[in-house]
């Protein structure tokens, strides 16, 4: 197996839309793209929340959601079915 398929996939955590809106994008070479939050650098977030928003792509190939959760709102694009 390459190291690709080894890697380790990191671990999600809980965080609030609000703190995902607020914290900065980083972008490595050398290491997978992520936000920094409050001096903690989050790869992967459950997030927990209502739709409010909700429209189709062009034929169907993806939705457009909009989540809110009370702290804040975030669009998602889901391109399965």
């Amino acid at each position: 197996m390459t190291a690709e398929l080894l890697q380790k996939r990191s671990t999600a955590c809980k965080i609030r839309i609000k703190d995902i809106v607020k914290g900065e994008f980083m972008k490595n070479d050398n290491e997978p793209s992520f936000i920094l939050v409050n001096g903690e650098n989050i790869y992967r977030a459950n997030v927990l929340g209502t739709v409010v928003e909700k429209s189709a792509g062009r034929e169907m190939q993806f939705a457009n959601l909009v989540i809110d959760d009370g702290t804040d709102r975030i669009s998602v694009r889901s391109f399965e079915n």
